[in-house]
């Protein structure tokens, strides 16, 4: 399981993309079209040469291998941007307290001596 602020960066940095992708699908499940089967009346299951069963839009049909592999990239490229924003400012986070707890560290013994 991950941490909970890396979750939040990673939801974060995707959400675009994530709102981009549901609206796209929805735009191309309101452009497909149902074409209804017809049968001959010969015979119980027989077709003719016209007959068509469920058919989608052909523009959306042409859904190619290299866009499926250009939207992964897309998405696991936005993920390890957010990982490495995660990862900078933990650094600077803990930059940050080690400066303070040193700082905090010498005021005492000077405060001591």
């Amino acid at each position: 399981m991950s941490p909970p602020d890396s979750r939040l960066f990673i939801w974060l940095f995707t959400y675009n993309f994530r709102r981009k992708k549901v609206e796209k699908s929805s735009e191309i499940a309101g452009r497909t079209r149902v074409i209804e089967v017809t049968t001959k009346a010969a015979g119980i299951g027989s077709m003719d040469d016209t007959t068509v069963g469920t058919a989608a839009d052909p523009s959306t049909t042409k859904f190619q291998e290299s866009t499926l592999w250009d939207t992964l990239d897309e998405y696991f490229d936005l993920s390890k941007r957010a990982v490495l924003t995660v990862l900078a400012v933990r650094c600077g986070a803990a930059a940050v307290l080690a400066y303070w707890l040193i700082k905090r560290v010498r005021r005492r013994r000077l405060a001591k001596l």
